[in-house]
């Protein structure tokens, strides 16, 4: 019977560089099977007595003060001997991170000793998938964590002006199921999708979108639907892969007059720049960073009820010293138009209040209130057409 001794697969990513520090027994094993599985590189073999084998170039361990960025894999039965070395390792300002030592030691017959090698690519490939599944789940856990993290923070005292400024907030986002039609989602199935309804390009082939960023799917699928889709985004350059039926401008939004620059229009400006200003039936997509609220509060009756369709992002909705704003702007829109879906943005910081999760941003449709009907029983069917914003994190679901 012999000792035979388990390279530490599952420690060692497949293809990466290390180092073997040992060239006794243990040594020997570690790069018979590295050799036999081609799982990684051995960049180096490296002992203290380098100069007594010949068989094979054994390095000074010296030669790893100028690879600190390569994994060391410490060749050693005894143990005190193996805490001596990382000790050495520790002082030449080798990460813990970069040093493996595992006694993975395993006792077998001498007539089995020349068959091991078959069987080593399996306990390789096995010791691999094992380490990456145990990876994924740590990660999991750690998203998990992050969320229940973000809602403990809030479970003990919320300030009663939190509490009144949401109440105010919600009574303006009343959800409406709308007759007659179904809702489809265009754009990126996560993040950069928006719900709308499904009849566009049926009543006008003009679409603008506010707030561009570096996603462009919601105007490339618009754009194919037959709309002309006009994008404007002060931030950004001309993004790549557009079509003849998209347009870009480098210019933002901005709802004031008082803020207008080279830089910022007013609607009624880019409107009547295009040619659109007695066009009807439009559809608006915006998501400029909380600048909606001066957008939604300045532009006239006239020029919002020309677009069929609005949907957008609304941010900082937790935020209390915004509540004027925040409520006179959905006071606006709520004068002609109608809230048919809304979705939390599980990118946004999460507050907890009253047994519910309520993210700092939302995506919210409209349409024009004239234009249908609705059964006013204030629900989110539709909630499977939802995807998380962010897909490793946890969805926050809008009751």
């Amino acid at each position: 019977m012999i000792n035979y001794y388990l390279f530490p697969f599952a420690e060692i990513k497949k293809g990466e560089n290390v180092i073997i520090w040992g060239y006794g027994w243990v040594g020997k094993c570690y790069v018979e099977q590295v050799t036999v599985t081609n799982y990684c590189k051995i960049y180096a073999v490296v002992d203290i007595n380098y100069d007594a084998f010949n068989n094979i170039t054994v390095a000074s361990p010296e030669i790893i003060k100028e690879k600190d960025d390569i994994k060391i894999v410490i060749a050693q039965s005894n143990g005190t001997v193996a805490n001596e070395i990382i000790q050495v390792l520790k002082k030449w300002g080798i990460e813990q991170e970069q040093i493996i030592y595992k006694k993975n030691e395993i006792l077998i017959g001498d007539s089995i000793s020349g068959r091991i090698n078959q069987t080593l690519q399996c306990v390789a490939d096995m010791s691999f998938s094992i380490k990456k599944l145990e990876e994924k789940m740590d990660y999991q856990k750690r998203i998990i964590t992050s969320i229940e993290s973000d809602l403990r923070d809030e479970r003990g005292y919320v300030e009663q002006s939190l509490r009144i400024h949401l109440e105010k907030i919600f009574a303006e986002l009343k959800c409406y199921d709308i007759c007659g039609y179904k809702k489809i989602r265009m754009g990126n199935s996560h993040d950069g999708g928006y719900v709308l309804v499904d009849n566009i390009a049926q009543k006008s082939k003009i679409a603008y979108s506010f707030g561009i960023s570096n996603d462009i799917s919601w105007d490339k699928e618009m754009s194919e639907k037959g709309m002309e889709v006009f994008m404007y985004d002060h931030t950004v350059d001309v993004p790549e892969d557009m079509n003849g039926n998209m347009h870009f401008f480098n210019i933002g939004i901005c709802g004031s007059k008082e803020r207008k620059n080279e830089k910022l229009k007013t609607i009624n400006e880019i409107i009547e720049s295009n040619g659109h200003a007695h066009n009807n039936g439009m559809i608006l997509k915006m998501d400029i960073e909380g600048d909606e609220y001066d957008f939604l509060l300045n532009i006239d009756d006239d020029i919002l009820t020309k677009f069929d369709q609005i949907v957008m992002e609304l941010h900082h909705i937790t935020d209390c010293d915004m509540t004027d704003e925040i409520v006179g702007a959905l006071k606006k829109i709520n004068r002609n138009h109608r809230l048919i879906h809304i979705h939390g943005n599980n990118y946004s910081t999460i507050r907890y209040v009253n047994n519910k999760a309520i993210p700092d941003s939302v995506e919210v449709s409209y349409v024009l209130a004239s234009a249908y009907e609705y059964d006013e029983c204030e629900s989110n069917k539709y909630r499977y057409i939802d995807k998380p914003n962010d897909k490793e994190r946890l969805e926050v679901i809008i009751e």
